[in-house]
């Protein structure tokens, strides 16, 4: 949730933004060079993003399987993966 939330929010501000466009030649601001903009300069912060996004996910599902394995039975779980 918190990615989407600043990638929207970086989306809208590219969109709204006449001096980024002016920066790159533009009278005002364009939508198709705003999206363009915005995915370049996204996609490097997703990656970073992304990492411990993914961390904080596996420890969550790490933790989940422990439980499920100590509070139901552990055998079934094994097979169920097979």
């Amino acid at each position: 949730m918190i990615q989407i939330s600043a990638a929207l929010i970086a989306l809208s501000f590219f969109l709204a933004s006449d001096s980024m466009a002016q920066a790159f030649g533009f009278q005002e601001a364009h939508l198709r060079f705003a999206l363009i903009l915005f995915s370049i300069l996204t996609e490097p912060i997703g990656i970073l993003l992304g990492i411990p996004l993914s961390s904080l996910s596996r420890k969550a599902e790490f933790r989940s399987d422990a439980y499920a394995a100590k509070n139901y039975d552990a055998d079934s779980m094994i097979r169920a993966l097979k």
